[in-house]
């Protein structure tokens, strides 16, 4: 409680208020405010609570300062770890699709390329998706929509992250020999280029993790 007057000077020139402005608006001198800012005086609790509606602070910011927030602290620590581990985990992707290319070309096996292009990047670029949401969430306050309909949405996100990667099977393993018009039809609707399949089914990857954040369970809470 002693910094009261630190903290009113410190929100009031957040409010880009003069002490002239702020001492008009409480109807006393400048001086009275100057006073106050530099602890020559207290105000009591009557004009705490004047200050804190002029101002439009809560009167306990302006008795006890801004409050940390130790649980966003270790949740923004956390996130970064959990960045470098997936900045880490595309980096190993990237090397193993590159091996698995060099692997189909030297031995005509593209086993551990279909294995890559079906798992492994869809997998990290859900990680992506799930991540990128979070992020945001820790800068701008987002939250998951816990409705109603959450469950029933994030199950139909789901089925048809399954349906649409069931769907692109036969063109990723290359039975081209097989006429696959859904296959066609499901890159037409959904924007991925034949000569790339890739970037279709990543792109939806992505969303589905970002989907996946969004519709997110709540945690059960611990009984006391």
């Amino acid at each position: 409680m002693r910094d009261i007057g630190k903290n009113i000077r410190t929100i009031r020139e957040q409010k880009n208020l003069t002490q002239d402005q702020l001492a008009e608006q409480l109807f006393v001198t400048r001086q009275t405010v100057s006073n106050y800012e530099t602890g020559r005086s207290r105000p009591d609790i009557d004009m705490l609570l004047r200050i804190s509606e002029t101002l439009d602070a809560d009167i306990h910011i302006l008795l006890y300062g801004p409050q940390t927030d130790p649980a966003g602290r270790k949740r923004r620590i956390q996130f970064g770890i959990w960045a470098g581990v997936l900045c880490l985990l595309t980096i190993l992707c990237l090397y193993l699709e590159r091996y698995a290319n060099d692997l189909k070309y030297t031995t005509f096996s593209p086993c551990l390329l279909f294995w890559v292009h079906i798992l492994v990047k869809p997998g990290i670029l859900i990680l992506w998706g799930f991540s990128a949401l979070q992020g945001i969430s820790l800068i701008t306050g987002l939250v998951p929509l816990r409705n109603r309909c959450a469950k029933g949405i994030r199950l139909g996100i789901c089925v048809a992250g399954i349906l649409y990667l069931l769907i692109m099977f036969p063109y990723l393993i290359q039975w081209y020999s097989v006429p696959v018009i859904w296959t066609k039809t499901a890159f037409f609707i959904l924007g991925a280029l034949p000569n790339q399949p890739d970037g279709g089914y990543l792109m939806i990857a992505f969303l589905l993790g970002a989907a996946l954040w969004l519709f997110r369970p709540a945690r059960p809470t611990k009984e006391p």
